[in-house]
């Protein structure tokens, strides 16, 4: 049996007056892919932000490997083990992929200040292995190549698998990827499914939010559709694609003229 891995209980969040999300409520278990879609303004984004840290919810609870995560922040739930990409990518630029990843790697972090001031071999054994799984990252997603190539130099695409490559290496039990496909090409986004498909294989739960259809059906196990901060609907993706109020919602009931749910 499958391990509980992340228990969102009734989680709602305002702002003034208006409702962004609204007793959302789903759990996923170990290597599962949610994805997570609905017209602008749906409150996915809302949904990440509690997930992550970035917002406090209103109300509700959020247990991640069993453990309370609602009022930490955004680092301590990244080393309690969820790991989060942003739809406008956050690199840094200036850096190699290689640094990119090792600041990801910090959850690792061994070594002491006298290590770091005197060099000791604990000190030099810890970067030697630190830059072993930075490479082990990069050669997953596919660029190690580019090791130390700067990461403002990457193709667009490969900006994403870097930042992909980077939340990985902190060692998340849970991976919330934000637009992972948004403005990659077909083949890019082919690409990306293959990776997200690796992903899961090593026993990550994966959350997504996506607009690219062919991502959503073709990789996750189900689906969450939220429509005015509300649970529209969650299900397969052929229980979705086939819910009446979900093509009503999502796609203005245009499924009929030929619309690609």
């Amino acid at each position: 049996m499958k391990r509980l891995v992340l228990d969102v209980q009734n989680v709602g969040k305002g702002f003034g007056g208006l409702r962004a999300i609204d007793r959302i409520f789903f759990q996923l278990f170990e290597g599962e892919i949610l994805s997570v879609i609905g017209p602008n303004g749906a409150g996915k984004t809302t949904l990440f932000n509690c997930l992550s840290g970035f917002y406090r919810p209103d109300e509700g609870a959020i247990f991640l490997g069993g453990k309370s995560i609602v009022g930490q922040k955004p680092y301590q739930i990244c080393r309690l083990g969820m790991a989060r990409t942003f739809q406008n990518i956050r690199l840094f630029d200036h850096l190699s992929l290689l640094d990119n990843i090792l600041v990801g790697d910090s959850n690792h972090h061994q070594t002491t200040f006298f290590g770091i001031l005197f060099r000791t071999v604990a000190h030099r054994t810890y970067q030697h292995l630190a830059r072993e799984r930075a490479m082990k990252w990069l050669s997953f997603v596919g660029i190690e190549a580019e090791g130390r190539t700067k990461a403002g130099h990457l193709s667009y695409g490969n900006q994403r698998r870097l930042e992909i490559a980077r939340a990985l290496a902190t060692d998340p039990q849970v991976i919330l990827l934000d637009e992972p496909g948004a403005g990659m090409n077909p083949s890019e986004i082919a690409g990306m499914i293959e990776l997200i498909s690796k992903i899961k294989k090593l026993g990550i739960t994966v959350i997504l939010i996506e607009h690219h259809m062919k991502v959503v059906m073709d990789i996750s196990d189900r689906i969450l559709v939220l429509d005015h901060g509300e649970e529209l609907a969650v299900g397969t993706p052929l229980e979705i694609q086939n819910h009446p109020r979900v093509i009503e919602a999502y796609l203005g009931g245009e499924k009929e003229r030929g619309a690609d749910l």
